[in-house]
């Protein structure tokens, strides 16, 4: 009984040290999903935009997880929810968010765990307005010295009011510590943003060339943003700090050393500048930018199996395939469909292994095309002929595009577009490398160009005729398969 009483115990103690978080609404439906971002193993250098999921149930979403030193967590706005907040965060921390509607406005108030924090961070219009108040400081300033003290006369303003709630007991040290940081972000990509405009011509511009320079300069002497300090405040402005400190140490405005780990190509090789933990986190946001990027996703893997974003982009790769058409996708596209289905993702060794797993004991005629192709769409207003004709042989057709792989949308797009009924596969790199040594092409792949393999997936004709040669195609394909 006394194990059983420990045990209870414990589990108590363990859960209450916990980051706990409800948010109430009002007039919400049952089950509607709040999405929300956190650092996801609990240290908050490795904080991702990665999507997680809570129900919204009675009115009331309640999220629960470790972390173990301060870090946030991001609702986000949506068409069912239009309103989102940002809640710095650590172990122990019990929050509470309500929001109310009043008229057309939703009135957002916290309780619990540093709540004046949290109403200062995303209600108070000093934090709210520093954008804005920064602009003017950028467009109406005439020399370096002006534009940093005013920058910083607005940075102190918004830090006395909170060294006043944590000289009251109202924040802690780290949620102070952690604004103050986050503040700094904000400010140099507000900065950055308007000096690099500068240098790029903007008519705007008050300030001389030079005097840009030396404020670039002087910004970073004070905000370092490769310093480890920032570390737990890894937000898009971050993201974007570290970029713009790239480019101006490649333009030779500030002072970095290169650190080549063969992540960049030669458009991005500018991101050797910053250390390889940066790297690594700008490496996460071009993989997950808009669609999950797969090619530099398998990039990435092979030249960092350790790194830091393995383990979280080995979940959202596997999220990725089966919701998103990447290289490597084989989908079907029917009458009376609005989109490609998705079947598998899966990248097959050789054009036979692809023809033999998925059309089993079949013949298939293959279609070779790209969207950019004109003969081969030209090709294309035959196809309904050809379809009946191969369904009355009892062989099935595949089209096999070779587009580049960052054209998968424009693909689907295209199939959509065209009513291209039948079966589609988006060839992977490796795939259209084995299928020319397969055909025997050394150098770039003509086409249309259309293949028959038979029931035994073998390679039976490997240059048929075109469908718009029409009974002379037909006439091939039945002596083939004899």
């Amino acid at each position: 009984m006394k194990k059983i009483v420990l045990l209870f115990l414990l589990c108590i103690s363990s859960y209450s040290q916990n980051v706990s978080i409800n948010l109430h609404f009002e007039g919400i439906k049952d089950s509607t999903k709040l999405y929300y971002s956190k650092s996801f193993d609990g240290n908050p250098s490795h904080f991702v935009n990665f999507k997680e999921e809570a129900l919204i149930i009675n009115n009331v979403a309640h999220i629960s997880f470790s972390q173990k030193n301060i870090g946030r967590v991001v609702t986000w706005r949506t068409n069912d929810l239009p309103y989102g907040v940002v809640l710095p965060c650590k172990n122990g921390d019990v929050v509470d968010v309500f929001f109310k509607k009043n008229n057309a406005k939703i009135e957002t108030t916290f309780v619990g765990s540093n709540a004046e924090g949290l109403e200062f961070l995303n209600n108070s219009p000093y934090f709210l307005k520093l954008n804005r108040e920064l602009a003017y400081v950028y467009i109406d300033g005439q020399s370096s010295s002006e534009i940093i003290e005013k920058t910083e006369g607005l940075k102190n303003r918004n830090i006395e009011q909170l060294k006043g709630l944590l000289a009251n007991n109202k924040i802690s040290k780290e949620f102070f510590e952690f604004l103050k940081l986050y503040q700094e972000t904000e400010i140099v990509m507000m900065s950055y943003l308007y000096l690099d405009g500068f240098l790029s011509g903007d008519e705007s511009a008050k300030i001389s060339r030079e005097e840009t320079i030396k404020t670039i300069q002087k910004l970073d002497s004070m905000y370092n943003v490769f310093d480890e300090k920032y570390s737990s405040v890894k937000t898009n402005n971050q993201y974007h700090n570290i970029i713009n400190k790239c480019k101006f140490i490649r333009q030779n405005i500030l002072v970095g050393k290169e650190e080549d780990y063969k992540l960049w190509d030669a458009e991005l090789k500018k991101y050797n500048f910053c250390p390889k933990e940066l790297q690594e986190f700008l490496m996460y946001h071009q993989i997950t930018n808009n669609d999950f990027d797969f090619t530099l996703y398998n990039h990435y893997k092979r030249l960092l199996p350790n790194g830091i974003y393995i383990k979280v982009l080995r979940k959202q790769s596997e999220m990725a395939k089966t919701t998103t058409l990447i290289p490597g996708s084989f989908a079907t596209f029917n009458d009376g469909e609005k989109k490609l289905k998705l079947i598998s993702s899966k990248e097959f060794p050789t054009i036979t292994e692809l023809v033999k797993s998925t059309f089993k004991s079949k013949a298939v005629f293959v279609d070779i095309w790209a969207t950019w192709c004109t003969p081969c769409i030209a090709e294309f207003k035959y196809s309904n002929e050809l379809t009946e004709f191969l369904k009355s042989k009892n062989i099935d057709l595949l089209y096999l595009t070779i587009d580049n792989t960052k054209a998968v949308g424009k693909w689907s797009d295209f199939i959509v577009e065209n009513k291209l009924y039948g079966n589609h596969y988006f060839i992977t790199a490796k795939l259209k490398k084995e299928l020319m040594t397969l055909l025997n092409i050394k150098n770039d792949m003509m086409i249309p160009r259309y293949l028959l393999f038979n029931e035994n997936g073998e390679l039976i004709l490997e240059n048929a005729k075109r469908p718009s040669e029409g009974q002379k195609l037909y006439d091939q394909i039945i002596e083939a398969i004899k």
